[in-house]
C-alpha cells in the first residue's frame, strides 16, 4: 500500500491528528463536500473526466479562473441534480470525496475497510460518509451513481437494505445526462 493511501486511512482512524496538506495532499471545501485530491494535475483530469452536459444546472460563475473552483461548482451541480433525479433532499449532507489515482488504490481502501477484495472503480462508505473515487475511471454516471448512495444514507434515518440502494443510485446514475 503506498504512503498516500496509508496517510489517507490514518486521516479517518486518527481524526483531528493529521494535516493532509502536509503528506502532498490538497482539500477542496464545498456547500456538500470536502474533496481530497494529490494535486492540480489529479483534479484536472477529475474535471476532463466528470463533464457534466446540463449547462443550465452548472452554468459556472464569473470569474472561475481554478481548476478547484470547477471542481467544487460541478461536484455541487451534480450533488443537486442527483437530488432532484431521486426527490430526495436531506436537509444536511455533508461528504468526503477521496480522489484516488487508481482503481488498485480504491480496491485497497475497500479491503482496508472492509476486510473484502473487489473489483470496484468508487464506492461510498456509509459509516464514513466518504466516497472513494479511481481518477481515471471516473465518468459523470459513475459520480451520479456514488452521490446517490450518499444521498439515500442521508435522507433515511434508517437505511434502505443494499438492494434498494443499488437500484436507485442505478436509476439516478442512467438518468444524470437526461
Amino acid at each position: 500500500m503506498s504512503l498516500r493511501i496509508f496517510v489517507l486511512l490514518l486521516l479517518f482512524f486518527i481524526p483531528g491528528r493529521l494535516v493532509p496538506e502536509a503528506h502532498g495532499l490538497e482539500l477542496i471545501t464545498t456547500r456538500y463536500t470536502t474533496i481530497i485530491y494529490e494535486g492540480k494535475r489529479q483534479l484536472q483530469e477529475y474535471n476532463e473526466k466528470v463533464v457534466f452536459n446540463k449547462p443550465s444546472a452548472f452554468p459556472g460563475k464569473p470569474g472561475m479562473v481554478t481548476a478547484a473552483d470547477e471542481a467544487g461548482d460541478m461536484t455541487d451541480a451534480v450533488l443537486e441534480q442527483v437530488e432532484m433525479i431521486l426527490d430526495m433532499f436531506p436537509t444536511r449532507i455533508k461528504i468526503t470525496i477521496m480522489l484516488l489515482p487508481s482503481r488498485a488504490d480504491v480496491q485497497k481502501m475497500y479491503q482496508t475497510l472492509y476486510q473484502k477484495q473487489v473489483d470496484f472503480i468508487a464506492f461510498y462508505a456509509p459509516k464514513e460518509k466518504t466516497m472513494f473515487l479511481s481518477v481515471p475511471d471516473t465518468t459523470i454516471r459513475v459520480l451520479a451513481h456514488e452521490m446517490a448512495h450518499a444521498i439515500i444514507d442521508h435522507y433515511f434515518k434508517v437505511s434502505p437494505p443494499e438492494k434498494i440502494h443499488e437500484v436507485l443510485s442505478q436509476y439516478a446514475e442512467s438518468h444524470i445526462t437526461d
